[in-house]
This record gives structure tokens, sequence and C-alpha cells, in this order.
């Protein structure tokens, strides 16, 4: 009887431990995937910045018959609505981390 107590408490306490090194785990993941969307968010702001400073200069071009400068005047359109879903969905994913 004793022996299957002693085992007992022994499965419990390698349990216990093994709970600890995984919430560890779970707050190192947790950590690190913060950080990578903070570093993807200056990232992300920043070319977006760059590319809406580009579209407005573009859109500065009265000229807007011409065939070239339309395209350009277009890609630089898609291009900043890319890039500004982009920051609203690491905002989305740095929102859902702060609940969890």
């Amino acid at each position: 009887m004793n022996r299957y107590i002693l085992l007992l408490l022994a499965v419990l306490c390698l349990a216990a431990c093994g709970n600890k090194r995984e919430e560890q785990k779970r707050q190192l993941r947790h950590e690190v995937r913060r950080q990578f969307y903070e570093r993807e968010l200056v990232k992300a702001t920043a070319q977006h910045a760059y590319t809406d400073s580009l579209l407005k200069l573009a859109e500065a071009d009265t000229d807007t018959f011409n065939v070239d400068k339309r395209i350009r005047l277009d890609s630089l359109k898609h291009a900043a609505d890319v890039q500004s879903a982009k920051v609203r969905y690491i905002q989305r994913k740095q929102q859902e981390l702060k609940e969890e």
C-alpha cells in the first residue's frame, strides 16, 4: 500500500514539474510572438508611410490621361491598400495577444 502511495506521489510530482515547464514554454512563445508583431508593425507602418507618400506625389500630378502614370497610380493605390490591411491585421493580432 505504501508503495502505491509513493508511486502516486512521484507521478504527481513529475506531472506538476511538467506543467510548470509547459507554462514557461507557453509564456516564452507568447513573448516571442508579441515581440515579432511589434517589429512587423513598425516595418509595415514605415512601408505604408513610404507608399502613401509616393501615392500622394503621383496624385499631385494632374496628367491622368497618360497610361503609364495611370498604371503607376493604380499600382500605388493597391499597394497602399494592402499595406494598410497588413497594419490592421497586425494590430488585431496584438489585441488578441493582450486578451490571452
